[in-house]
């Protein structure tokens, strides 16, 4: 509620104090949300195949609770390959939580969407440099672990519930 009423007070403050500028945000609010709306189409799709597809107990096998260092490293990889924007990778990440992955893998995953793309680190390298570069995977990989571990074990298993039954809910 109180979300609805900032924004309320921000649009009365822009009609009233801005009223130049008022049809450039508008166009500029609409055209965001026309570019959020064509990026999270192809997303929920895919993440819709994904359930539909993909059985439950084959990705226990590959990032659940048993899959020890070799859900971490399909994990990372995961997360470097895709190139969606970060509101996009959120439903992926539910979905993999309602197929039954390690929280700590998914969470690993978030953080090499977010910090490890290679699209993003291939641009990095033509414009700073492979030195560079190197040094930001080398830190954001041990960055990305140590965060998702530390979040998994700040979280109760009351929170951890909470989030594996959001995400049976969520599709």
């Amino acid at each position: 509620m109180k979300t609805y009423l900032a924004l309320i007070f921000s649009i009365i403050f822009v009609l009233m104090f801005l009223p130049n500028a008022t049809w450039r945000i508008l166009i500029f609010s609409f055209e965001s949300l026309k570019t959020f709306l064509i990026a999270i189409f192809p997303v929920f799709l895919c993440t819709g195949l994904m359930d539909v597809w993909l059985e439950k107990k084959t990705m226990i096998k590959i990032m659940g609770k048993g899959s020890g260092v070799k859900g971490i490293i399909i994990s990372l990889i995961i997360g470097m390959l895709t190139a969606l924007p970060l509101y996009a990778v959120l439903p992926v990440a539910s979905m993999l939580l309602k197929k039954g992955s390690k929280l700590s893998n998914v969470l690993v995953f978030i953080g090499a969407s977010s910090n490890l793309r290679i699209p993003l680190l291939i641009f990095e390298t033509l414009f700073i440099g492979l030195k560079f570069t190197s040094a930001n995977i080398v830190s954001g990989i041990v960055s990305v672990l140590i965060v998702s571990f530390i979040t998994n074990l700040i979280l109760s298993p009351k929170d951890k519930q909470t989030l594996y039954s959001d995400s049976e809910n969520f599709f």
